[in-house]
């Protein structure tokens, strides 16, 4: 889970470090006789970040045509928690986000909240920096 729409581009698409370009180099440069495939990942990408619709439609359109990844828009934490239990794969760092928002949202001002709260919060808690 990211901020919001600029982390998701950065993280998916950016040239130095991004998934995209990492998929794509790792496929370039198999090892076996016979290059690597995008469908043979059997790739599926879960954001479940609070990001504007148009952002999330380029990137998983740009990544199903580049490497064939499936790109899963899950804004709701829980959602993408309850898909990564049904194929057995552990999110921890998801858990932990999940336990830190329900916490942050005690506070009535917060509750109901989008998860952008819990940044906020963990800005205040280091007095604002960044």
């Amino acid at each position: 889970m990211l901020p919001s729409s600029p982390q998701v581009n950065q993280v998916y698409l950016s040239s130095e470090s991004g998934i995209l370009p990492g998929v794509l180099k790792a496929l370039s440069s198999s090892s076996s006789s016979a290059p690597a495939r995008p469908e043979d990942l059997k790739t599926l990408a879960i954001d479940s970040t609070t990001l504007d619709v148009s952002t999330a439609k380029d990137v998983a359109h740009r990544v199903a045509k580049e490497a064939q990844i499936n790109m899963v828009d899950a804004p709701d934490m829980n959602l993408a928690l309850n898909a990564a239990d049904s194929v057995g794969v552990p999110l921890p760092l998801g858990n932990s986000s999940v336990k830190l928002y329900e916490d942050v949202t005690k506070d009535q001002e917060l509750a109901g909240r989008d998860f952008s709260v819990v940044f906020r919060h963990l800005q205040k808690l280091q007095g604002g920096r960044q």
